[in-house]
């Protein structure tokens, strides 16, 4: 009985302390994750993991760029937020119901040997530069770890291109203004090509930077096809509200507008017999007086 008892303490000693530790342990395997998937280093402001209910929430989620790029941040996104599938998650798969990016700054970094930030991606390929005198390693993409997105909301404020290559940075900043939603996604490659896309193609960075953007289309195809633009939605639905509202109010004002037409018509029409009563008054009134004139 006291073994029973002391075994029993043991694991619930041990159970509070993975719950009270829960957010470091989460915290330190998205960080790695992360690192995983880009090569570069990040930082994690907040991450609260529900107990109640299936949830991640990362706050202050800061990207930097890899040593040689000043020490400039790549990415900044104030929030992500995940809802996942417990049951899936026990199994070992890694299904995540819904994944919200709230991506505040994006930034395209050219240093003065001119490399870009961008080739060092490992979702995108990219290897480290090679030091002088050591051959350069073969571009190959890492193996993206199994995964089932049903649906990712992407957010983009701006994103920015810094220039090191003549000595002095140039920097250019460019609105995103991006809000779409994407489903079905099953590799986090995909996921990180699929941010570079849509911000090449929203500003002129590819251009201006000289990043070749080539088989990066037809590799997020899929993806692509399942995008809604959320803010036209969103923009749709309150002009739909406006036109629904200046349509009701038109309706009311015409049938205003009808009533006093109507009120108006019976003022004249008692007007007008009023004075033509009068008008009969006065001329038999007049016709008598005629009459006894002669």
């Amino acid at each position: 009985m006291k073994t029973a008892v002391t075994l029993f303490l043991i694991l619930a000693i041990a159970l509070a302390g993975l719950v009270v530790a829960r957010n470091a342990i989460v915290k330190a395997a998205v960080e790695n994750g992360v690192r995983a998937a880009t090569g570069m280093p990040l930082t994690i402001s907040k991450l609260d993991l529900g107990l109640a209910r299936p949830y991640v929430d990362i706050e202050g989620l800061v990207i930097r760029n890899p040593a040689g790029f000043h020490d400039t941040t790549f990415v900044e996104i104030p929030k992500v937020l995940v809802v996942y599938d417990l049951q899936s998650i026990l199994k070992g798969k890694i299904h995540l119901k819904d994944l919200k990016f709230d991506l505040k700054h994006f930034s395209v970094v050219k240093n003065e040997k001119r490399q870009l930030n961008l080739d060092s991606l490992k979702a995108l390929g990219g290897q480290k530069p090679s030091q002088p005198g050591q051959k350069p390693a073969p571009s190959k993409t890492e193996k993206a770890p199994e995964i089932q997105i049903d649906n990712f909301r992407l957010r983009i404020g701006t994103a920015s291109y810094v220039d090191y290559s003549s000595g002095k940075p140039v920097t250019k900043d460019f609105n995103v203004g991006l809000d779409e939603n994407y489903e079905n996604i099953t590799d986090t490659n995909k996921l990180v090509k699929l941010i570079v896309w849509k911000i090449m193609m929203k500003t002129p960075l590819a251009m201006l930077s000289g990043f070749s953007l080539g088989g990066l289309e037809s590799s997020v195809s899929g993806i692509l096809g399942s995008a809604t633009d959320m803010a036209g939605q969103s923009f749709a639905a309150g002009v739909g509200g406006m036109a629904s509202t200046t349509q009701s109010a038109l309706g009311s004002a015409a049938e205003t507008s009808g009533q006093l037409a109507g009120q108006a018509g019976g003022a004249l029409t008692g007007t007008a017999s009023t004075v033509a009563t009068g008008a009969q008054k006065a001329a038999s009134a007049l016709k008598n007086k005629m009459k006894s004139l002669f």
